[in-house]
């Protein structure tokens, strides 16, 4: 009875585990046709380098180039470490950052409690919060609106979004635009660079 027991729970937990792991992102709408970009590099010594990383002006380039492609979007999550957000002279040190396009919100589903994705793309120094993160970082109030400091520069709650799902792949509380990357000559010049591999980029192919 014992041994019975015991396999049936294994067996249990093993179902529970794989329900779990292909639930996932299931909640994205065309999500059959959504599909992540893999980069196969061809090096001097001749191996071949697997990247899930894609330079900024791919998405760009494979809408142009490949007539089944619907949508083209890319991300950039802050992996080098926190970001430090300046709240009122309050330091937040927060990793679940990324910068996302104008195109992320038409691939990808979100829902906004507060806000929507067309104030966000309006302009280059827009934020939107996850409703815990903006809890976490202004309290009951207001948040739509307040400012968020980073460095040297001034960016605006432009929408608050419902909190990810455990099972969504995407775990960002705090998303920015690229546009404010490529805010300056230098930086827009860095960033289009063929060699900078710093996005994960999506497509969503025609049917």
């Amino acid at each position: 009875i014992a041994g019975l027991s015991l396999g049936l729970c294994a067996v249990l937990a093993i179902v529970l585990y794989i329900s779990d792991e292909l639930s996932y992102d299931k909640f994205h709408a065309n999500r059959d046709r959504i599909y992540r970009v893999k980069n196969y590099l061809k090096v001097s010594s001749g191996e071949t380098w697997v990247w899930e990383m894609s330079p900024l002006l791919l998405a760009e380039e494979v809408k142009k180039q490949v007539p089944e492609v619907e949508v083209a979007t890319k991300v950039a999550p802050v992996s080098w470490g926190a970001l430090h957000l300046n709240i009122n002279n309050q330091i937040s040190a927060e990793t679940g950052c990324a910068f996302v396009d104008e195109h992320w919100f038409d691939v990808f589903e979100y829902k906004f409690l507060e806000g929507s994705a067309g104030s966000f793309n309006q302009h280059p120094h827009s934020m939107i919060l996850t409703e815990s993160k903006a809890k976490n970082m202004f309290g009951k109030g207001q948040a739509l609106g307040k400012i968020v400091r980073i460095e040297t520069v001034d960016y605006t709650v432009n929408g608050i979004i419902q909190d990810n799902p455990l099972n969504s792949s995407f775990q960002f509380d705090v998303l920015m635009p690229v546009a404010s990357k490529l805010t300056t000559p230098a930086d827009k010049k860095n960033e289009s660079n063929w060699g900078n591999f710093n996005y994960l980029t999506f497509l969503r192919l025609a049917p």
